[in-house]
């Protein structure tokens, strides 16, 4: 129980960081996701259950690339689901993402209609896909918590 709650501080910590990077750069550090990778690492010593993370990993990175591959998303919004995946293992990675297109949809909506600069030259539908995935890790959490 310890550690499931220690994974998901870990994955609290590192999604409001990243969210914090993206909307003031637009972009999530590598040295961010790094960050997370050596929290992964911490929690797999722990738990010993490095399997499941890294079934996490795997799953998290893969159902991003399919949305990076459509410019849906950035690089960096793939790297921390699938550090999120380390940290959450497969089963809260799964529900994170599908959460993360449902509030990235909502997001994406609201940014164009009140910045009104959706499309810019040359690099396509750009808004804070970070804002979707924190919202996600905290529902997540919540569902860990009370379910």
């Amino acid at each position: 129980r310890f550690v499931n709650m220690l994974g998901l501080l870990l994955s609290l910590s590192l999604s409001s960081l990243a969210l914090y990077w993206d909307i003031k750069s637009f972009k999530i550090p590598n040295k961010c996701i790094i960050c997370g990778l050596l929290m992964g690492l911490l929690k797999i010593f722990l738990d010993g259950e490095a399997v499941i993370s890294l079934s996490g990993m795997i799953v998290g990175f893969f159902m991003m690339l399919m949305l990076y591959l459509v410019r849906a998303v950035g690089a960096g919004d793939v790297k921390l689901v699938a550090v999120l995946g380390l940290l959450l293992g497969t089963e809260s990675i799964i529900s994170i993402v599908i959460l993360s297109l449902l509030f990235g949809a909502f997001v994406g909506i609201a940014e164009c209609r009140i910045f009104k600069s959706c499309v810019l030259k040359n690099k396509g539908h750009r808004f804070h896909y970070s804002i979707g995935i924190f919202l996600s890790v905290v529902v997540n959490g919540i569902m860990i918590i009370f379910v």
